[in-house]
C-alpha cells in the first residue's frame, strides 16, 4: 500500500482524468451531427473544448510537479517549462511522466490554448481546430495511460530510497 500522503494526490489525478474523459465526450457529442465544415459557433465550441482539454492536462502536470517534484516552474514561459519538465526524469524522484511523442503532440494543444486565449474567436480556422479535434481521443487515451503508469510506479517504488517518508 502506498504511503498515506499520496491518497489525496491519487484522488486528484483520477478526478482530472475523469474530467478529461468528459471533455473528450463533450467534443464527440458536439461534432456527432456535423458534416463538412461546421459553422463558426461550432468551431468556437470545439476550440473552447480544446482549451479545456489542455487546461486539464496542465492541472495534472501541476499536481505532479507540486506533490512529487517540489513545485511548479515560474516565469513567463512556465506553461512550456511545465510540459518540458514532464518529459524529463528527475533522478531519485520520479521517471519521465510522458514520452516525447506525446509531449510533442501536447505542445500543439498548449500552443493552441495560448492562441485561443489571445485571439478573437472569429479568427479561428477550422483546419487547425479539426486537426486537433481529430487527434484528441488518441492523445487523451495515451495521456491517461502514461499518468496511470506513473501512479503504478509510485505504488511500487521503495519509499525508503525514493521518497521522504515523514508525514
Amino acid at each position: 500500500m502506498l504511503h498515506k500522503r499520496f491518497n489525496g494526490f491519487f484522488a486528484d489525478l483520477e478526478r482530472e482524468l475523469k474530467n478529461l474523459e468528459a471533455v473528450v465526450t463533450e467534443l464527440q457529442d458536439t461534432l456527432q451531427n456535423v458534416s463538412g465544415k461546421p459553422n463558426q459557433i461550432v468551431i468556437r465550441a470545439c476550440a473552447s473544448i480544446l482549451h479545456d482539454f489542455y487546461t486539464g492536462i496542465e492541472k495534472t502536470f501541476a499536481r505532479i510537479a507540486t506533490e512529487i517534484d517540489g513545485g511548479t516552474p515560474r516565469g513567463y514561459d512556465r506553461h512550456l517549462q511545465l510540459l518540458r519538465r514532464m518529459l524529463t526524469p528527475i533522478s531519485d524522484v520520479r521517471p519521465q511522466v510522458i514520452d516525447i511523442p506525446l509531449g510533442e503532440e501536447l505542445d500543439e494543444y498548449l500552443r493552441f490554448r495560448h492562441m485561443f486565449r489571445h485571439q478573437s474567436g472569429f479568427h479561428l480556422k477550422w483546419p487547425l481546430v479539426k486537426d486537433l479535434t481529430d487527434h484528441l481521443p488518441d492523445v487523451h487515451q495515451r495521456f491517461a495511460g502514461q499518468i496511470r503508469a506513473l501512479m503504478q510506479w509510485l505504488q511500487t517504488i521503495d519509499r525508503n530510497d525514493k521518497l521522504d517518508d515523514s508525514s
